[in-house]
């Protein structure tokens, strides 16, 4: 649901690490932090973390900004 229903949100892929199945990665950018910040608010993000609660062993979220050049 990030590509079409939030705002600011224009790349959203979910990747399996080829060497073990069990780590997953999301790569998602967003116009802004902002933009981001409105996601982790979303209902459909609240409920995509209550479902994987029991699945992940650990979670962490790093924000990077781009350089124009």
């Amino acid at each position: 649901d990030s590509l079409a229903n939030e705002v600011g949100c224009y790349q959203f892929n979910i990747e399996l690490d080829p060497q073990t199945s069990t780590k997953i990665f999301l790569y998602e950018i967003y116009d802004d932090a902002a933009a981001f910040e409105l996601r982790r608010k979303a209902s459909h993000y609240l409920e995509f973390n209550a479902s994987i609660s029991g699945m992940v062993n650990k979670k962490w979220i790093r924000l990077h900004q781009k350089i124009n050049h």
